[in-house]
């Protein structure tokens, strides 16, 4: 049996600005991610990430500029402190109402 692992953040991100929502995966466990949603401008001010291990090595396993909608297939596994992180990032002058999501399963 699996345990979903879903996540969203929808917020307005302030001009020079980068919103992050994680989850920390527990050590030994296996999170399979199956989807992306990004709701961003379509302009290069800001962006919406789906980044595994934030804080350590980041792996940015998806980056959207725009508004998408994503199936994945990628598999993380927890060590307990590596955070699988939804960024909202807004390098822009001007605030930007912007959010994601993501659903995953712990298998």
């Amino acid at each position: 049996m699996s345990v979903r692992k879903d996540d969203s953040y929808y917020t307005s991100v302030t001009e020079g600005q980068e919103l992050i929502s994680y989850q920390v995966p527990a050590n030994g466990k296996e999170w399979f991610i199956e989807e992306f949603i990004a709701d961003a401008p379509s302009s290069s001010d800001g962006f919406v990430a789906l980044v595994w291990d934030y804080d350590g090595t980041p792996e940015y396993i998806m980056v959207s500029y725009t508004s998408t909608h994503r199936p994945l297939s990628k598999s993380v596994v927890g060590d307990g402190t590596k955070k699988l992180a939804l960024v909202l990032h807004n390098s822009g002058d001007s605030s930007l109402v912007m959010g994601g999501s993501y659903k995953a399963k712990e298998l």
